[in-house]
């Protein structure tokens, strides 16, 4: 009996133990997603505005890619957006942009102090640091808490995929010469691209 004690003793702890390393391989690594490209849906609802005149409801959504980058306690993103108008041609947006040089900063960026999860997953809260998309003719700046399923193995990542949790848009949107500005609800969904798979899944303009 003594033995049969002993032995079902040991079986209990490579138990506990079998559960307990699963549990620690999903502790979170900082930078899991530095260099790592999403292809993401980014759809919009709300109003067209004229000034302070409300004009019409107003929706749509675009197919986008984001690259994250990660230093130094922050994780910086890329946006690249399909042209309005020449389907061939992408737009990018990165936290400091030549272009736009007038734009308020900071853009596309969130510090590890606004990511939550000590184990994945985790909740990013932008707060009132906008993600900035651009078309060629439209800019529109989701400001979100995301939702990051992550699985990984220290700095080896898996797989990964963004839904919403909450999401206010502001756009400022240029139509057939015109205008106007939109405000809204947002959503922003999306999975990681695979390494080997970015070079034919990523537009070359966005990777350049």
């Amino acid at each position: 009996m003594r033995g049969t004690k002993i032995l079902g003793t040991v079986l209990a702890v490579a138990v506990i133990l079998s559960v307990m390393t699963p549990m620690a391989s999903a502790q979170t690594e900082a930078g899991i997603l530095h260099n790592q490209w999403f292809r993401v849906k980014a759809s919009m609802k709300g109003y067209m505005l004229d000034g302070e005149t409300v004009l019409s409801k107003s929706s749509g959504g675009a197919t986008d890619y984001i690259k994250f980058t990660y230093n130094a306690g922050t994780y910086s993103l890329l946006t690249c957006a399909q042209d309005d108008q020449e389907p061939g041609i992408w737009h990018k947006i990165t936290p400091i942009d030549p272009f736009d040089a007038g734009f308020p900063t900071p853009r596309n960026e969130i510090a590890i102090a606004n990511i939550y999860g000590d184990v994945y997953p985790q909740i990013w809260d932008f707060g009132g640091t906008p993600i900035v998309f651009y078309d060629g003719y439209s800019t529109y700046s989701l400001y979100s808490i995301l939702y990051m399923k992550i699985t990984g193995v220290g700095s080896a990542l898996t797989k990964a995929s963004i839904s919403t949790l909450s999401c206010g848009i502001w756009a400022d949107i240029e139509d057939l010469g015109e205008s106007f500005n939109g405000i809204g609800s947002c959503g922003l969904s999306g999975s990681l691209i695979p390494e080997a798979q970015v070079a034919t899944k990523v537009p070359e303009q966005c990777r350049q």
